[in-house]
């Protein structure tokens, strides 16, 4: 019987049903801010403060390596600088 394949679900090497976007995007709940990132119309449009805020409960990022428009502020240090140390 045909029918029977098409009731059946399709199933990983491991026997278990294959992840939905659902699994490995879960859906945020009405209680997590949601914060806009620019777009190319208003891209200075970034606010520190408010993706601070709306990271605290979920995301451990130091945002004091950021600058107010969401640039990193760190120094890039060549091979060349590990020798000058060492003189």
């Amino acid at each position: 019987n045909t029918n029977t394949n098409t009731n059946t679900q399709t199933l990983d090497r491991f026997g278990l049903p294959p992840p939905t976007i659902d699994d490995v995007f879960p859906p945020l709940s009405s209680d997590v801010s949601r914060v806009p990132m620019h777009s190319k119309r208003r891209p200075h449009d970034f606010h520190k403060d408010e993706v601070a805020n709306a990271m605290k409960n979920h995301l451990g990022v130091d945002l004091d390596v950021f600058d107010d428009r969401g640039y990193s502020i760190h120094v890039e240090r060549n091979d060349d600088d590990d020798d000058d140390d060492k003189n």
